[in-house]
């Protein structure tokens, strides 16, 4: 992204065979034959754990973002899996529960984990499994013992829009 005339513009798309490391550090080193010094300050990318990393190898420096269009299609594929895509286009309240999933993505990253407590409270029970998928992936669920919590797959750091929409 280059900040232009008033705006913030992509500078690269790129839509990859598949979704491999060694594929993603062919177009790192294609990017670095065309623009030698590129030191990019932040990369957009979908949520593939294999090319955040080879990202971050590649450009040490690099704010790596997740895309929210991403995140949206990681929890629709998420909600299809667990057999809830007929209860999520029928049951209106259901996919409004749904999507405050995802809207926890606009909350300060201190805030979080309370808003997710309160999210937990209010979901119908067949959603459950839904956040936990999205905290084990996304946020780290507390451990047990209630000191600290798992490593998320991705830091909410990646993921988190608050500061990019302010």
């Amino acid at each position: 992204m280059v900040k232009k005339h008033a705006g913030v513009h992509p500078v690269l798309y790129a839509l990859l065979q598949n979704k491999q490391s060694v594929t993603c550090m062919r177009m790192i080193e294609m990017i670095r034959e065309m623009v030698p010094n590129a030191r990019p300050d932040a990369i957009n990318c979908d949520f593939e754990y294999a090319a955040f990393a080879t990202m971050k190898d590649c450009f040490s420096d690099v704010e790596i973002r997740g895309c929210l269009f991403h995140l949206l299609q990681n929890l629709l594929k998420q909600i299809k899996s667990m057999g809830l895509m007929g209860s999520y286009n029928s049951n209106p309240d259901l996919a409004l529960h749904a999507k405050m999933v995802t809207a926890l993505s606009f909350v300060p990253n201190d805030d979080i984990d309370r808003h997710v407590d309160a999210l937990a409270m209010d979901l119908s029970g067949e959603l459950v499994p839904v956040l936990n998928w999205f905290e084990d992936n996304y946020i780290g669920r507390p451990y047990r013992r209630g000191t600290g919590k798992r490593q998320p797959l991705f830091l909410t750091e990646m993921w988190n829009m608050y500061q990019r929409t302010l």
